[in-house]
C-alpha cells in the first residue's frame, strides 16, 4: 500500500472512531435523560474529539504500532539441533534484538567430561548458567523470522549412542557454555528488543544415550524464579 493509500486509509479509520465516540455520547445522555441543551451536547463532541485521538492514536500507538517477537519450536534440517524460531509479528522493526538462557537447578555432575574442547562452565570453572546471552539478530523485520540455535547432541563415531548435550555461547559453537551429561533438564529461553515485552518460553529435555534418546517439548511459559 503506498503512503497515500495508508493516510487515507487512517484518516477513514479516524473518522469511524469518532463516529462512535458521538454516538455513545449521545445514547449516554439519552439513558440518563439528562437535560442537556443541543448548544451545550455539540460542545461536549468538540471537547471530546481531541482527547478520543490522543487516547486512541497517541498513546494507543505506542502499545500497538511496536514490535511484537513470538517463539516457536522448530523442526531443523538438521537431527541433532533444535532450534527455535524467532518471529516478529509487530508492525515495526524489532531492534537491539537479544535472547538468553537459563538453566536451572544445574549441578556439576549435570555436566560431561570436556576434555578436548572449550567449555565456558564446566566442572572446574562451574556456576549457574541464568540469562546467558546467545547469538541473536540485531534486528527482525515485520513478519521475518529468525532462527536460534539451543541446544545440539554430539553422538557416538558408530552413531548408535549420544554422548552429551551442548548450549551454546554468545559466540555460538565455539566456544560452548557447556556439556550435559543424559538426564532431564528445563531451559528457559528469553528474547526481547529494546521495546515491546519479551517472549519467553521453557523447553523441557528429556536426554538419554539411546540413538534417538532425545525428547523436547516447549512451553509457553517463563521459567519459574
Amino acid at each position: 500500500m503506498t503512503r497515500l493509500g495508508q493516510f487515507f486509509g487512517k484518516i477513514v479509520e479516524i473518522l469511524g472512531f469518532l463516529f462512535y465516540v458521538f454516538l455513545g455520547t449521545t445514547v449516554l445522555v439519552y439513558v440518563l435523560q439528562l437535560q442537556i441543551e443541543w448548544p451545550l451536547l455539540f460542545t461536549l463532541w468538540v471537547a471530546e474529539v481531541p482527547i478520543a485521538v490522543f487516547l486512541r492514536y497517541i498513546l494507543g500507538e505506542g502499545v500497538q504500532d511496536r514490535p511484537h517477537l513470538t517463539l516457536e519450536s522448530k523442526k531443523s534440517t538438521n537431527a541433532d539441533c533444535y532450534n527455535v524460531e524467532l518471529k516478529n509479528a509487530g508492525e515495526k522493526i524489532a531492534e537491539d534484538c537479544q535472547a538468553s538462557i537459563t538453566l536451572k537447578k544445574l549441578t556439576q555432575e549435570d555436566l560431561a567430561e570436556t576434555v578436548g574442547f572449550e567449555t565456558l562452565v564446566n566442572r572446574l570453572n562451574f556456576h549457574s548458567i541464568e540469562s546467558v546471552r546467545i547469538p541473536c539478530p540485531q534486528s527482525i523485520r515485520p513478519d521475518d523470522t529468525s532462527m536460534l540455535e539451543l541446544v545440539r547432541v554430539v553422538r557416538s563415531d558408530d552413531n548408535l549412542h549420544l554422548l552429551r548435550l551442548e548450549l551454546p555461547s554468545e559466540k555460538g559453537w565455539n566456544p560452548i557454555l557447556c556439556a550435559l551429561q543424559p538426564g532431564n533438564y528445563k531451559i528457559g529461553l528469553k528474547a526481547g528488543a529494546s521495546v515491546g515485552k519479551p517472549a519467553k518460553v521453557t523447553i523441557t529435555v528429556k536426554f538419554n544415550r539411546k540413538k534417538d534418546g532425545m525428547r523436547f517439548r516447549l512451553l509457553p511459559t517463563p521459567l519459574s524464579r
